[in-house]
């Protein structure tokens, strides 16, 4: 038997081809324009793989880039609103007080550190390089899940520890195990350091309030505080001198001479 030429089985074959690549070129058009807009699949996120060293050029050229033209303010990942984020929530204990305390504790844990400064002179050390940030109106640097040494007094804030990820102005660093961060006597503006525990926190005499949830609303007169066994967020806003608290404690004190033992 004598077949004929086989003609439509191989234009079918080159429209099926013709088809694959049209979808082919159409899907990579599509993630170029993606990547172009605002919507772009790769976000801001820098990773390290072991010792690296020009990283920190590459991350100062993101945090450079997420300047808004039209004002220069830079974009933050946290519009931060430090004293109303705490405020609104309602804690078991809080206090308020306008002055900030001296801390200095060898070993803590955190979920979350943002701390807001203008002052660029410090030299922030990551997995010992240093983290250059230049030609920036403010700074608002996070630290995640840090564990490690904290002090905060009138030189300002200083850290050595271990972070999960730092994010600098929207711009993020991370690595498949921790970062160590370092830098001593920053010129902070505001703190706001969320799920803390810390062993005793002392204020001097000044006025404000202290709330025991349902059971207590105390106001403050030229009164000193002595806190005990306190866990929860914290934050001191330097510019206005003030320290906010939200959370539990074990006991707390005024003047030393009123002690209650909180259940």
């Amino acid at each position: 038997m004598i077949h004929g030429p086989a003609h439509p089985a191989a234009h079918h074959s080159i429209r099926y081809y013709l088809v694959i690549g049209t979808l082919v070129i159409a899907g990579i058009f599509l993630l170029l324009q993606i990547n172009d807009g605002d919507g772009s699949l790769t976000g801001s996120v820098v990773g390290i793989e072991g010792d690296s060293s020009d990283i920190f050029s590459a991350i100062s050229d993101d945090i450079r880039s997420n300047k808004d033209d039209s004002k220069g303010n830079l974009v933050s990942s946290k519009d931060t609103n430090l004293l109303g984020d705490l405020s609104v929530i309602s804690y078991d204990f809080s206090l308020s007080l306008d002055n900030i305390p001296k801390i200095n504790q060898e070993e803590i844990e955190t979920e979350e550190i943002v701390v807001i400064f203008t002052d660029l002179s410090t030299r922030i050390k990551v997995d010992q390089e240093e983290l250059t940030i230049n030609d920036l109106e403010s700074v608002t640097l996070t630290i995640n899940k840090f564990e490690g040494g904290m002090i905060i007094d009138e030189n300002g804030l200083s850290i050595n520890g271990n972070g999960k990820e730092l994010i600098v102005n929207g711009v993020t660093l991370s690595t498949k195990n921790t970062l160590r961060i370092a830098f001593d006597f920053l010129n902070f503006e505001s703190i706001e350091i969320n799920g803390v525990s810390m062993k005793k926190l002392s204020f001097d005499k000044g006025d404000g309030d202290i709330v025991l949830k349902d059971k207590l609303d105390y106001d403050l007169d030229d009164e000193s505080v002595l806190i005990n066994g306190f866990e929860g967020d914290v934050t001191f806003d330097r510019d206005k001198g003030t320290s906010y608290l939200g959370g539990k404690v074990n006991s707390f004190s005024i003047d030393g001479l009123l002690e209650l033992q909180v259940n």
